[in-house]
């Protein structure tokens, strides 16, 4: 207080409306403390509030990069075996192909092999029908020529077999392929539909 007093009786020259303005209390005066403890006070307080979110991010952000590096270890190891397993199925797929193309082949070579053998026997059959009505013009030319020259032709004795070649010859021309029979009973299976 002394101070202060020391101070006003310096400013004698003073007006008289500041001399009432500054009465000498007996509180003492505010100290003035330079900047740098300011700043002191002021970073202690602000510091903690403004760090302390600071860790805690980059605690979340340190596990979150470990969780991360693990995860992209995991993705590491399934795309190798999602690698490894494309690669079997390609593999797998690649036989399976391979083996369709020679089961293809072989059914082909077997059905044209059944065409062949088809086509064979309808040509055979058509040559036995054929052979057939020419061993009937045959057994009708015997049967004239005995007729002819008046030779024995008693329906017991059948000496030259006449009747036997037109016997041959009926089912010679009556013979049915394997293709006609199969094509007979499914008209026959059709029909009863």
């Amino acid at each position: 207080m002394e101070v202060l007093m020391d101070r006003l009786s310096d400013y004698t020259e003073m007006p008289a409306e500041l001399h009432s303005a500054v009465k000498p209390t007996s509180e003492t005066p505010p100290r003035q403390y330079p900047a740098i403890v300011h700043a002191a006070v002021f970073t202690a307080l602000i510091v903690p509030i403004t760090l302390l979110p600071y860790l805690v991010a980059q605690r979340q952000i340190s596990r979150l990069r470990r969780t991360v590096t693990a995860l992209e270890t995991q993705v590491v190891s399934l795309q190798s075996d999602l690698h490894l397993m494309h690669t079997k199925a390609h593999k797998v797929v690649m036989e399976q192909d391979v083996a369709r193309n020679a089961s293809e082949r072989s059914m082909k070579a077997d059905i044209l092999r059944l065409l062949d053998d088809s086509q064979h026997s309808r040509n055979h059959a058509a040559t036995l029908k054929a052979l057939g009505v020419s061993l009937g013009d045959v057994a009708a030319f015997m049967q004239e020529v005995e007729l002819d020259f008046g030779m024995d032709s008693s329906p017991g004795k059948d000496r030259r077999g006449i009747e036997k070649l037109r016997l041959l010859a009926f089912h010679m021309q009556s013979f049915k392929s394997q293709s006609e029979k199969t094509k007979a009973t499914a008209q026959t299976d059709d029909s009863k539909m």
